[in-house]
């Protein structure tokens, strides 16, 4: 005798279809937050550096003005990218190394003798990473830049 067949309806996913959706969905969400993680390492990597630079060249700055008491003009341009000094005056490269990267400026009031030096931050458009020596201190400014003075603070994230 052969026995009547029962039609399944199924009215739903199974066990399985769902663990396997859910195993699918978490592995592309580690993939996601493990790139997003990587760029915010690799940018706070590079304003490590541009700050270690600053401090480097703002140091430079300080004990060339100390020593020859005077500060390189601003307005003579960048040779090399650091700031040029008077013809026949003591080399600033006596003082700071000679290369640096092209968004590195600096700013000076030679009445005060204060100065700033300053580059943008990686990954965050419109801010800047700046030692002001009137402060001695870096401190993370919205644009402008301008100024040996002033820091604008930058925009909230």
């Amino acid at each position: 005798m052969v026995k009547p067949s029962r039609s399944k309806k199924s009215s739903g996913f199974t066990l399985i279809e769902l663990l396997v959706v859910i195993t699918i969905l978490g592995i592309l969400a580690t993939i996601v937050l493990v790139n997003i993680n990587i760029k915010k390492r690799k940018n706070d990597a590079e304003n490590a550096v541009i700050k270690a630079n600053i401090i480097e060249l703002s140091k430079g700055l300080e004990s060339y003005h100390i020593v020859t008491g005077m500060l390189p003009r601003d307005d003579y341009g960048m040779d090399n990218h650091i700031p040029t000094v008077q013809p026949g005056t003591t080399p600033l490269t006596d003082y700071v190394r000679a290369e640096w990267p092209d968004n590195y400026e600096y700013w000076v009031d030679h009445p005060s003798g204060h100065f700033a030096v300053y580059a943008p931050k990686a990954g965050s458009p419109g801010v800047y990473i700046k030692y002001i020596s009137i402060y001695g201190t870096i401190k993370e400014c919205g644009t402008p830049p301008f100024g040996y003075n002033t820091c604008v603070d930058p925009p909230a994230e």
